[in-house]
């Protein structure tokens, strides 16, 4: 017995011993690490950053990778303030949708408690066609009142239409040979170039269904309003622009706009025309000039040509365009900045576009004269902008 517990104490001995010195093993460990912490620190996780950015231009719906670290699906993303959908993420990368209409502007990420900014994302404004009238008797130009209504001269029944937004058609006027026409917002009233009758003549189209004649004015197409309610158009026997008073004085300015069709005024009276640069009256041949309130004319953009383009200015103050190319009879619509840069609007065909005109709300409407070559049924399309 006494052997045995001899060897037992033996045994016990020798494991307390092992884990003695395992602890004291451990300990010196320890005090090596802590005395060396300021040559061997421990890392600590890295700090959230956003670096890239692609694509940094597109329209809506585009999707957007952002590149960094630390970031996650708890992450937010902003594009010039609009908040994206988030469609992946995981620590290195986020993918965000762009908003509708977001614009451009900076890009903003918010993540792990930080404001982030990758970059800037150029917004690429699209337009969405849509028909709002079919089967009209050959539009030519129209105009949109403050509710929304859009009113076309229809050169085959010769007679003004009403168009609402859901697509009703009526007849707002039966004077007969309306070509150019102009929604006056401060008075309510309608301008008219009236071919009928020995024309074409100005007049002004009351709210009560009174027809006033301004003046006569040889070969006269659109027409414009200022807030004066000085009257503008295109006079093609003199290659001028005209301006007609209140009182029917007219006043021809230039010499070289042949064929002018689409004719628009800003609000601080300058004046914006579309025509041929000579009588060759060739597709290539079309520009777009501008006359400043001291007279001065200067070309700002070249445009494929047709004779019957429209013009409108839009609240940005940049100029939209109906536009058509001859030889493939295909039409679109252009914006135009006050520095000349010319962009398409619309990637589908608008065959034969006439008159524009631009609500509130920034919608274009557009009139097709004929639906194809040989037609004679035309119609009114909206474009919206997303």
């Amino acid at each position: 017995m006494r052997i045995k517990a001899y060897f037992g104490a033996v045994i016990y001995y020798l494991k307390t011993m092992r884990n003695l010195t395992r602890t004291v093993s451990a300990f010196c460990l320890i005090l090596i690490l802590f005395s060396c912490r300021k040559y061997f620190p421990i890392p600590h996780p890295a700090p959230t950053g956003v670096f890239t950015l692609s694509p940094s231009h597109g329209p809506d719906s585009t999707l957007v990778t952002i590149g960094g670290i630390t970031l996650g699906a708890n992450d937010s993303v902003y594009f010039n303030g609009k908040l994206a959908q988030l469609i992946s993420a995981n620590d290195t990368q986020l993918v965000a949708m762009v908003p509708t209409l977001a614009g451009s502007g900076p890009v903003t990420v918010v993540a792990n408690g930080k404001t982030l900014k990758p970059g800037t994302f150029t917004y690429d404004t699209t337009y969405r066609v849509t028909t709002l009238a079919d089967s009209l008797e050959v539009p030519y130009y129209l105009t949109v009142d403050p509710m929304g209504t859009v009113y076309t001269s229809t050169y085959n029944n010769l007679s003004i239409t009403s168009i609402s937004q859901q697509g009703a058609v009526g007849t707002y006027s039966t004077v007969k040979g309306a070509m150019g026409i102009e929604y006056d917002t401060t008075s309510g009233d309608f301008y008219l170039v009236n071919w009928s009758g020995g024309g074409p003549f100005i007049q002004r189209l009351h709210q009560s269904g009174v027809v006033e004649t301004i003046t006569r004015d040889s070969f006269a197409m659109a027409i414009a309003v200022d807030r004066d309610g000085n009257v503008y158009t295109g006079n093609d026997a003199h290659s001028s622009v005209d301006k007609i008073t209140p009182a029917g004085v007219i006043t021809r300015i230039g010499s070289d706009f042949h064929h002018p069709s689409g004719i628009a005024v800003a609000g601080d009276g300058t004046i914006y025309v579309a025509h041929y640069t000579s009588n060759a009256y060739t597709n290539l041949d079309g520009r777009i000039s501008r006359i400043t309130p001291g007279g001065q004319i200067s070309i700002i953009a070249n445009i494929n040509y047709n004779g019957q383009n429209g013009l409108v200015i839009g609240p940005d103050n940049n100029v939209y365009a109906t536009v058509f190319d001859q030889v493939w009879a295909n039409g679109w619509v252009s914006r135009i900045t006050p520095d000349g840069t010319l962009t398409r609007l619309t990637s589908e065909n608008l065959p034969f576009p006439c008159g524009i005109a631009m609500d509130k709300d920034g919608v274009i409407y557009v009139a097709e004269q004929v639906d194809a070559p040989g037609l004679t049924k035309g119609r009114v399309v909206k474009l919206v902008a997303h």
